[in-house]
């Protein structure tokens, strides 16, 4: 006599002699039932603490998963498979993001938190290639909040840009060197900064050396990408009136789609992110991982 289970596509087979008395029969299938349930619970549970994970910190790697759940790599690519299928995350070089909650919809607060180092890193470098006397756009968000703490001891830069928590962060450790625009315009408190049309005309009237753009998410075809449309006017604008156009963003940002493009390629100088993303792209600029602790003056 022979049964035949199958369970997350492998097939069980149990082979007795046909003399074998049922409730032996039964006894093997309940236990195998057991077994299979248990295993079930603990993958299932597994997976919702990924979850947990990358919401927290938007992007974790495979290594970092397997040691925090102290299960194997291929255990985590086998979830980070199956939760990819779901919708649930998107796996990217040697790790995930969640797809679940788009990152302009998380507090200004929340999203300061995520990334810290890289997102230093990346400033760091940045800040290194802005000479002295620079007229300089700096844009909302985190990433950029970040430029402006690693170019706080420059001297003769000025800075302008729409961000309350940038001119906050300047004018706590900025150096007298520094001369800080804050655009005028309405305040939205969850990016802390200002928008709408004041914000836009006050924009206009400069010319920039350097615009430095934060981004939700980047595509290699189509350009920048974000989930909301109020920052989108202003992005454009400092885009158009500088010489030069850097974007800061973190690597999981590459090749992330959002709900609306505001920045084709051909209008970006240059993409700076903190880790390879695996994608051949001449506008992509990788940080070096011996990058100097300070920006250079």
């Amino acid at each position: 006599m022979m049964f035949e289970l199958q369970h997350n596509h492998v097939n069980i087979h149990i082979t007795k002699r046909y003399n074998l008395h049922l409730s032996s029969i039964w006894h093997v299938l309940c236990s195998i039932l057991f077994i299979m349930t248990q295993t079930d619970t603990k993958s299932i549970l597994r997976r919702q603490r990924i979850l947990e994970m990358l919401a927290s910190a938007n992007y974790e790697s495979v290594i970092a998963l397997s040691r925090a759940l102290a299960v194997s790599d291929m255990t985590i690519r086998r979830d980070l498979q199956i939760l990819e299928r779901d919708g649930a995350v998107r796996r990217t070089h040697g790790g995930a993001v969640s797809e679940q909650v788009p990152e302009l919809s998380l507090a200004f607060h929340v999203r300061r938190q995520q990334q810290t180092q890289a997102k230093a890193r990346i400033a760091r470098h940045a800040a290194s290639q802005v000479s002295d006397g620079a007229v300089v756009y700096l844009d909302a968000g985190t990433s950029v909040l970040a430029m402006a703490e690693a170019l706080s001891q420059r001297r003769n830069l000025t800075i302008v840009t729409p961000s309350v928590a940038l001119i906050n962060c300047l004018q706590l450790n900025a150096s007298p060197g520094i001369t800080a625009i804050l655009l005028g315009g309405t305040v939205r408190p969850d990016l802390m900064s200002v928008i709408g049309p004041l914000a836009e005309q006050n924009l206009a009237t400069f010319h920039f050396d350097l615009a430095v753009l934060g981004t939700g998410g980047y595509d290699q075809e189509r350009g920048l990408t974000l989930s909301t449309m109020e920052e989108i006017p202003l992005k454009k604008t400092a885009a158009r009136l500088a010489d030069r156009v850097i974007v800061l963003a973190t690597r999981e940002k590459i090749g992330r789609t959002g709900m609306i493009y505001f920045l084709p390629p051909d209008e970006i100088d240059r993409i700076i992110v903190d880790e390879d993303p695996g994608t051949h792209d001449p506008l992509l600029e990788v940080v070096p991982q011996a990058a100097a602790p300070h920006a250079a003056r």
